[in-house]
């Protein structure tokens, strides 16, 4: 296996839920924002979420990532079809990278006020680490507007794999406990 497989996989993991969120959630759902917790829209957190990932697969390759020119797709939050195409269409981008080394070095510029603002050094490891952070972060927001609307997404949907590693642990101490 491949050093950045595990990184690689987790990442198509988390698009994977994101397809069934997608499939489980009806056009109205995925579209209206929720203004009672003021949150954007699933299909808004799911295209910020996808530019981010697109962002690495076209950045890594070319040894810059810059997290400030997304595409921003509005198609995506718009359109469950389209946003299960773009789904499948960057899981299979993000896998073919599978064999490309962890530390693969990369220059990243993210979330600066001007065009030109500064780069600073990273490895894929290190950006396959931030992007699965960062769906994760977005993930949790989309629960909260699934919660709201009576969709079940698990309790596993937006929680960080640290923490359902921690979870799982503390089941395992208490059933030995019994």
């Amino acid at each position: 296996m491949n050093p950045t497989s595990p990184w690689i996989a987790d990442n198509l993991a988390l698009l994977d839920r994101a397809l069934a969120f997608v499939d489980a959630i009806d056009d109205d759902g995925f579209r209206i924002p929720d203004p009672s917790l003021d949150l954007a829209a699933p299909g808004s957190h799911l295209r910020h979420v996808l530019d981010f990932v697109r962002c690495v697969v076209d950045g890594i390759r070319l040894g810059r990532i810059d997290y400030d020119l997304r595409p921003r797709d509005e198609r995506i939050e718009r359109d469950r079809s389209f946003a299960r195409f773009e789904i499948g269409t960057q899981r299979r981008r993000l896998a073919a990278l599978a064999t490309l080394p962890p530390t693969r070095r990369v220059m990243v510029r993210a979330e600066c006020e001007g065009a030109d603002g500064p780069w600073s050094e990273s490895t894929f490891h290190r950006e396959l680490l931030f992007l699965q952070s960062h769906t994760v972060h977005h993930f949790a927001l989309i629960a909260l507007h699934a919660k709201r609307l009576h969709l079940d997404v698990g309790d596993d949907f937006g929680v960080a794999p640290s923490t359902l590693r921690h979870r799982r642990a503390m089941e395992s101490a208490r059933a030995c406990a019994r």
